[in-house]
């Protein structure tokens, strides 16, 4: 946990969707930054102590609860409005990479002001922001991210991503369920499946999810879950159950286990009558 101090900022860098993505934390910052731009497309969400944004000559007020977009090259600077300073989280967004994913650039927010209050983006830009800062797994965080790339989309542009969906579709899914099962271990990411696929990230995902009825971060937690019953009902140490089916740790097994069996790996495995029946699900989901 983040100490409570003022101008404590936090700067990291996570690679999401084939690109590298810069994110930044900020508590009680009093900093007021000089005139500045960025390359990337910024969005960051004010959650503590209000303030301003100085951009484009005017002055717009940023309310606790508001989402800032910043397009790349335009300069700008922030200032805080209370002597306890502003607590912000941060997203800058290679313009390149945007384009890559969704196929839009530095226009892909339309936005007529800069100041953006909308609780339920801001909620999620929030808990996304979160999320990633504990750097899970690829193709968790790949997800996360498209998805609030998507809903930016759908709630600052009139635009939307081509939803055309056929044979080549169809074809690259199955594509993607049989890279999925054969490498259920490795830390996929959303860019891999793309590639396997021949459909942008953002296309791949939202198809994948109509025609599987799952996203592909959670069709690859399934298999892992399949093959770990397996590998339980061979009497492998939970420990090493974990690190074989590529979940990040003992823990992180246990929880995803559960969610999905309802019962703990361990109270799983002492029942040996349960997995009569699994040695099958892999072979099935193959041919699915």
């Amino acid at each position: 946990m983040a100490p409570q101090a003022e101008n404590f900022i936090k700067f990291w860098y996570t690679s999401q969707l084939g690109g590298r993505v810069e994110m930044s934390r900020g508590i009680g910052v009093t900093h007021v930054y000089p005139w500045h731009w960025h390359e990337e497309i910024q969005v960051s969400a004010l959650e503590e102590g209000p303030g301003y944004l100085a951009f484009r000559g005017r002055e717009h007020p940023t309310p606790e609860g508001s989402l800032l977009f910043v397009p790349p090259g335009e300069v700008h600077t922030n200032r805080h409005a209370t002597p306890a300073g502003c607590t912000y989280r941060t997203l800058n967004v290679a313009p390149e990479l945007v384009a890559r994913v969704c196929g839009r650039g530095e226009r892909a927010f339309s936005l007529r002001e800069p100041v953006v209050r909308d609780r339920e983006l801001f909620r999620l830009f929030v808990a996304t922001h979160a999320r990633l800062e504990e750097l899970p797994s690829r193709l968790t965080g790949d997800a996360l991210l498209l998805r609030l790339l998507e809903e930016m989309f759908r709630r600052t542009s009139e635009t939307r991503c081509h939803e055309g969906y056929g044979r080549e579709e169809r074809l690259g899914i199955r594509r993607v369920r049989e890279y999925l099962i054969q490498r259920y271990a490795e830390n996929v990411a959303l860019e891999d499946l793309s590639r396997v696929a021949n459909l942008s990230p953002f296309h791949l995902h939202r198809v994948f999810t109509r025609e599987v009825g799952m996203s592909p971060h959670a069709f690859q937690t399934q298999v892992r879950i399949a093959r770990a019953k397996i590998l339980l009902h061979q009497g492998r140490p939970l420990r090493a159950v974990a690190a074989d089916t590529g979940f990040a740790d003992q823990s992180h097994f246990t929880r995803e286990f559960k969610r999905f069996v309802g019962l703990t790996p361990g109270a799983f495995r002492s029942d040996r009558a349960r997995s009569s029946c699994v040695k099958g699900e892999l072979a099935e989901a193959a041919r699915a």
